[in-house]
């Protein structure tokens, strides 16, 4: 009976597993916006059907596999130069694993099938390992996950209800504009720093980059650094953020940390259960390794867009209005479409859930003290302030 059990186990995460493709070009005449409107030139990767290349993009394309996966990666080098994707972290044969000294080097107008089997869920990287420096710093770089099913980060790991991903990278534009005389790489002096990409005011106006979690929720956070500086992650303290894996690999025992730095290289996978609501922000620092000297910040929005100087975006204004305001725990809500929405006060702690409809809604609340509250739609994170006064 053991052993049936054991083999229905076995069976029941093994049934999961599929033979996975990919397809995934080189080329080497992208551009890409920057923050400032300079528009940068970059290689990198894009996918492809039918010989038909999308944009390549910096990063390159997020590569998803399910625990227990056959691999196959697709390879096309559709540029002047050799390429290859190493597979960083992951348990690859050499044959498999990118690096041209150990395998083979990819030439203009060639292709390669890597093949591997997605031994081990967790957060892991992708990169050209011909002339790395250089390849590496163009922007021939992406991130690739392994997924344990029912949304646990590894067997008998913790569980999630929401994800986000988070790529650092940065990059020297002078040798983007000379990529065939930039000089030797102790001289690597890096202008721009980002996180998927993204750098500034991108991070602010990209909503999707922004991290959208309610008490009780269990928010998974990837990120690795695939640049050549140190990426320091300072996690708000109501946030509770724990490490649960390292380098594709479970931790020990989950960690608390507020300040999580991250060296080039490296994977960690953070988890994040506030008992109360916030708003605000990650602040991502990049590090020179040297002199450890704060280079550049980025924010990563936490329920709101927020800017550096701590202002919100006040052009995304709720479509809904609350009056009269200040009141005195009785007043009206305005709603313009549906939705659900939560009181929360100025701590944080959860007052009240509502689903309401289109149209005026009369909301008494006569047990709250006199102070500052919010109203915030459980969908968007949108909220507005109001008063208690009596």
């Amino acid at each position: 009976m053991i052993r049936l059990i054991l083999l229905f186990s076995l069976f029941s995460v093994s049934g999961l597993a599929q033979v996975s493709h990919n397809y995934v070009a080189a080329k080497m005449n992208g551009v890409m916006a920057n923050e400032d409107g300079t528009t940068i030139p970059i290689w990198g990767y894009g996918n492809y059907s039918a010989g038909v290349i999308d944009t390549i993009t910096l990063p390159g394309p997020l590569l998803r596999y399910n625990f227990n996966d056959s691999v196959n990666i697709h390879f096309w080098n559709d540029s002047p130069e050799d390429h290859t994707i190493h597979l960083h972290g992951l348990d690859a044969s050499q044959a498999n694993d990118g690096v041209p000294t150990t395998s083979v080097a990819i030439n203009p107008n060639d292709s390669i099938t890597y093949k591997f089997k997605a031994k081990h869920a967790g957060t892991f990287l992708y990169h050209c390992h011909v002339t790395t420096t250089l390849h590496l710093t163009m922007g021939m770089y992406g991130m690739l996950v392994v997924d344990y099913p029912g949304n646990l980060l590894y067997q008998n790991g913790p569980g999630y209800n929401k994800e986000y991903t988070y790529l650092y990278s940065d990059m020297d534009r002078t040798w983007n504009f000379s990529p065939i005389s930039p000089g030797p790489f102790y001289l690597y002096d890096p202008t721009d720093f980002y996180l998927n990409g993204l750098s500034g005011t991108q991070l602010f106006d990209d909503t999707t980059q922004i991290i959208r979690i309610y008490p009780q929720d269990s928010v998974l956070l990837r990120l690795a650094n695939v640049g050549y500086t140190i990426v320091e992650y300072i996690f708000p303290s109501l946030m509770n953020a724990t490490i649960e894996m390292s380098d594709g690999r479970p931790a020990p025992s989950p960690l608390a940390k507020d300040t999580l730095r991250i060296y080039p290289g490296e994977r960690f996978s953070v988890m994040m259960r506030p008992d109360f609501m916030h708003y605000g922000y990650i602040e991502v620092n990049s590090i020179n390794m040297f002199t450890d000297s704060t280079l550049y910040t980025n924010y990563i929005g936490i329920n709101e867009q927020f800017h550096p100087t701590g202002i919100a975006d006040s052009s995304r204004d709720p479509d809904w209005t609350i009056y009269p305001n200040p009141n005195n725990g009785q007043f009206t809500i305005q709603s313009i479409s549906a939705g659900n929405y939560h009181i929360y006060n100025i701590s944080g702690a959860l007052i009240k859930q509502m689903s309401l409809e289109s149209g005026d809604h009369q909301i008494s609340l006569d047990d709250l003290n006199n102070g500052v509250y919010y109203i915030v739609d459980a969908e968007s994170g949108l909220y507005k302030q109001f008063v208690v006064a009596r």
